[in-house]
């Protein structure tokens, strides 16, 4: 999961400042908020799921992924109708999580061979 949070954080900076000098300032700051917001529910993530395996408590888990989307929803409905973010790109940096993910996994693939 480290390295997920890694190559996360690497993308992000790096779209967030390709998107700065070929577009604009707030097409940027629009996809940094949706990755970030991303990097910040990985990291989350990351710290609780193995206290929930540790105990192995199936209604904690559940109450855990209910609240934790329903937290994200809420984040993610305020920003994206009470503020000047592009929703294009917002959703662009919601989505860099799964191409984090990929290239996550081909490098964990790549090392064990």
């Amino acid at each position: 999961m480290i390295l997920v949070l890694a190559v996360h954080f690497v993308l992000s900076l790096f779209f967030t400042l390709a998107f700065c000098l070929f577009f604009d300032l707030s097409a940027a700051l629009s996809f940094a908020a949706g990755s970030f917001l991303m990097l910040g529910n990985l990291l989350v993530m990351s710290l609780v799921w193995p206290l929930i395996l540790a105990k192995k408590q199936v209604a904690l888990s559940t109450g855990v992924i209910v609240l934790k989307f329903a937290i994200l929803t809420w984040v993610v409905f305020s920003v994206a109708t009470g503020t000047t973010i592009h929703a294009g790109w917002f959703a662009g940096g919601l989505s860099l999580v799964v191409v984090s993910a990929v290239v996550a996994a081909f490098k964990i693939a790549a090392t064990s061979n």
